[in-house]
């Protein structure tokens, strides 16, 4: 990806009026001024708040620029992606932004790398989409009422986070949950005891705080790749949160979860595979400056045991990736 182009951070400024509903001359301006640029990523543009029984699809933006090499590479057909996170909560989701959703179709079509490499003139050439779309296109419901994180992918291309308020004023929520039948999460619920965050690095997840680093400067979330002594792939992260993205243990919870955590989503995506693997753990948090903090050491090495594959790691509205071989 290049670095931000103005075109792309005119798309995601785009008032809440026109990421619900973008006047076609506007799409087809922006469209222009995309192919133009020479930029190249993907862009989202979401509105920051959606009443719901006044737009029960729940419309959103998304422009994807790259040269012919790139499209040939990584096919946008198979790899755009859509991603959705509840704050505070426990959903998770991904669709596929160019497959609407219960459409059944043969991906063999539309594989990367899929007949002659593009060579000479060709190169040049660029491939611009600027499109219109909704959650109940993506996922065929549109989410509850509630606070979201929500990113578009272009497998190795992310775009920037976007924060969104869902309301439903005449109490009519969405049809169903996000659907997430690759979901693998450890319940909320799950046994959590202060020595189990703090236990030995060699059984891993850790939460234990390495020594001589500090807490990020800044909110946000940072991981590297490293080979461990037992030759395990682990991610060595931190994360900094506000406190309206901290989740706190009731009383019926105390004892069972952190008094203050964040779920840590591990999103494997592969390239060309229809489904996204997630793992959620849950990450204790410790105040700092008013803000939360943490650290962790994970073991990614049965998520990246293929070339073509690569993690995120989602924490809030704050991610980290694509960590890949």
């Amino acid at each position: 990806m290049t670095p931000k182009d103005p075109v792309f951070q005119t798309i995601e400024n785009l008032s809440d009026a026109q990421a619900l509903a973008l006047a076609p001359e506007t799409q087809a301006e922006l469209l222009d001024d995309l192919m133009l640029s020479g930029a190249s990523g993907i862009v989202l543009a979401l509105p920051s708040q959606v009443e719901l029984s006044q737009h029960p699809s729940f419309p959103f933006v998304w422009g994807l620029q790259m040269n012919a090499l790139r499209g040939w590479e990584v096919s946008s057909k198979l790899n755009a992606r859509l991603l959705i996170t509840e704050l505070q909560g426990e959903e998770i989701s991904v669709g596929h932004l160019l497959i609407p959703h219960g459409k059944r179709f043969s991906p063999k079509p539309f594989l990367s790398r899929k007949g002659p490499k593009p060579e000479d003139q060709a190169l040049a050439q660029s491939n611009a989409n600027l499109e219109k779309s909704s959650f109940m296109q993506v996922f065929g419901v549109s989410p509850a009422p509630g606070r979201y994180a929500v990113t578009v992918f272009y497998h190795d291309w992310p775009s920037e986070t976007s924060v969104v308020t869902v309301s439903s004023s005449n109490g009519v929520e969405s049809a169903a949950a996000l659907a997430a039948p690759s979901l693998l999460s450890e319940p909320a619920t799950q046994s959590y005891t202060k020595q189990a965050a703090q236990r030995d690095k060699n059984n891993l997840p850790s939460y234990e705080p390495r020594a001589g680093v500090g807490a990020l400067p800044t909110l946000g979330l940072t991981a590297r790749l490293e080979r461990d002594p037992a030759g395990r792939l682990i991610a060595l992260g931190q994360l900094r949160l506000t406190k309206n993205e901290v989740i706190t243990a009731n009383s019926s919870l105390k004892g069972k979860v952190p008094d203050a955590f964040v779920r840590l989503h591990i999103v494997v995506m592969t390239l060309d595979q229809a489904e996204t693997t997630i793992k959620t753990l849950i990450a204790p948090l410790d105040e700092f400056s008013g803000d939360y903090v943490a650290q962790f050491t994970v073991d990614l090495s049965s998520f990246l045991q293929q070339a073509t594959s690569l993690v995120y790691l989602i924490a809030g509205s704050q991610k980290s990736g694509p960590l890949e071989l």
